[in-house]
């Protein structure tokens, strides 16, 4: 898991992962618009927070709405060890 941060401010990101330790790392993308780059909330689709995407690990999208039950079936499909 990962997170892709939407905040244009790097300071307002610092702060909210100063007071949130997250276990997954974050990336923020403010540089790539500068260079004239697609960032990464309009190419990936993202219009809302949070966002799931679960990709697998051939780096394909398996789905975009992995959330409660759903993400709980593609995960026991991904990781089938894991449940016994």
């Amino acid at each position: 898991m990962i997170g892709i941060s939407t905040d244009r401010s790097l300071k307002s990101l610092e702060d909210y992962l100063e007071k949130n330790k997250l276990p997954w790392p974050c990336y923020v993308d403010l540089k790539l618009e500068e260079l004239g780059r697609e960032r990464m909330d309009v190419r990936y689709g993202i219009t809302g927070i949070p966002q799931m995407i679960l990709i697998g690990r051939d780096g394909k999208v398996i789905s975009i709405e992995a959330r409660g039950e759903t993400l709980e079936e593609e995960l026991a499909q991904l990781f089938p060890d894991e449940n016994n």
